[in-house]
């Protein structure tokens, strides 16, 4: 929507002098004044921005605050813009009250030059946000003169709402269903229970490995989705009791054992290895809490056609989950490593998942001494789904792409971004999702590598 109004509001522009005392707000200034104001209010922290063109407004904002407090000698961040805005903006003002500033005042000196006529949809929301905490006495929101008339792109709307009558249901032509089987490749099922049912004695765990992820893992997609005969559903049953008394019983062993499969105390060397194979000078971690299998390769499918241009998906590999497959346990082993395997630690020393419109974003977090980022979407999309979870997959899969697709675009040339999964999920009777089990679909899970820029 194109707002004809200049963007700074009669009620929020106020003539400040220098005698005033702090008050946060927004206002906009003229240089002299600015200078003035830097004078009278020495303990505050001053973030003077200057931005630069085609760079988005909220990224700048973010390098400039954590240099700021850099240079009090505050700790940078290591990514400070793996967060959100809004999130990243509240954890650096958390710094700044830590630093000893009780004020924090963010002023740009080049807004208008910069917007070369006006604000797009992503820099005006930044600035609205600043404003939103300014105004709660925050921050103070300085600007020049000349951006009080300056004009933004402000609010969007769906464009099923602008095109459609109100109350009209949206056709969007697509059968989840048939994306779901495209994507595991459906029509080999009869393949697939072939190779499970000549599967016979003890397996190498790269045998293993394949024989779970390349005939089982779909097959029993297969069978949530009902499109399977009842050979090749007892087929896959069959495997997966087998599969859940061997594992239950080797996972005893785990702590002690010489050799086991990859596990989530496993992966921050795997990924540094990766990551010196790949030239990478950077790695991040990106914790996808009840990624399964199905559901990491739908979102695969999507980040290689979001990624052209920014990214690849260099590799993938399989993680086996600690018993018992919850998301707390998951954690604990991650924090702990190969010690987590040999005395567990009470459930209860870790937080459940995030509901709401926080579990859409992505939060940096400290598992044990590695700082990690972490998303809780698909818990919440499971639950809403109840007993339609198989034909939800393919939206859930879209909004994760988009997430963090987004996380992916905000950081810099030659990163490695490992998204992963903790644990599955399996599927009650009446078809809603569950979890805590030893099921291959509870125990197998995915790590994504991309590759940001252009790395050889």
């Amino acid at each position: 929507m194109w707002l004809d109004e200049p963007m700074g509001s009669a009620s929020l522009y106020t003539e400040v002098t220098p005698r005033e005392p702090w008050l946060g707000g927004v206002r906009f200034v003229d240089a002299d004044v600015l200078a003035s104001l830097q004078e009278a209010h020495v303990h505050c922290l001053w973030v003077n921005v200057t931005l630069q063109p085609r760079r988005p407004l909220s990224y700048q904002v973010e390098e400039h605050f954590d240099t700021a407090l850099a240079l009090q000698g505050d700790a940078p961040d290591e990514d400070p813009r793996g967060l959100d805005f809004a999130a990243s903006i509240a954890c650096m003002l958390l710094r700044a009250q830590k630093s000893g500033f009780h004020h924090v005042a963010i002023s740009f000196h080049n807004l208008t030059k910069f917007a070369q006529g006006a604000l797009g949809p992503d820099d005006a929301s930044a600035l609205q946000h600043l404003a939103r905490i300014a105004q709660d006495g925050a921050i103070a929101l300085l600007l020049r003169p000349e951006d009080a008339t300056l004009q933004a792109y402000v609010g969007t709307t769906a464009l099923s709402e602008a095109l459609l009558p109100e109350g009209a249901a949206l056709d969007t032509g697509r059968d989840p269903i048939a994306e779901i089987s495209e994507t595991i490749g459906i029509e080999r099922a009869g393949l697939w229970a072939r190779q499970l049912s000549q599967a016979k004695g003890p397996q190498p765990l790269s045998s293993l490995e394949r024989l779970l992820t390349e005939a089982y893992l779909p097959l029993a997609s297969a069978v949530a989705l009902g499109t399977i005969d009842s050979h090749m559903r007892d087929v896959c049953e069959d495997f997966r009791e087998h599969f859940v008394r061997s594992y239950t019983d080797a996972f005893s062993t785990f702590g002690a054992a010489a050799k086991r499969p990859r596990m989530l105390c496993d992966l921050p060397d795997w990924v540094a290895r990766a990551a010196r194979l790949h030239g990478a000078r950077h790695t991040h971690l990106l914790y996808v809490s009840k990624l399964r299998w199905d559901l990491g390769q739908l979102l695969r499918a999507r980040l290689e056609q979001r990624l052209t241009g920014k990214g690849r998906v260099a590799d993938q590999t399989v993680l086996w989950s600690a018993l018992p497959t919850t998301t707390s346990r998951q954690l604990d082993v991650l924090a702990r490593g190969i010690e987590a395997l040999r005395t567990p630690t009470d459930d209860e020393a870790w937080s459940e998942p995030v509901r709401g419109r926080t579990a859409e974003t992505i939060r940096r977090t400290k598992v044990g001494t590695r700082d990690i980022h972490k998303l809780d979407i698909v818990d919440t999309r499971l639950a809403q789904a109840r007993n339609r979870v198989m034909p939800a997959l393919p939206d859930i899969a879209s909004e994760l792409g988009e997430l963090t697709g987004r996380y992916i675009d905000a950081l810099p040339n030659r990163s490695l971004v490992a998204i992963f999964g903790d644990h599955g999920f399996a599927f009650d009777r009446n078809g809603s999702a569950i979890s805590g089990g030893a099921s291959p679909e509870e125990v197998i899970v995915p790590v994504l590598l991309i590759l940001v820029g252009d790395v050889h």
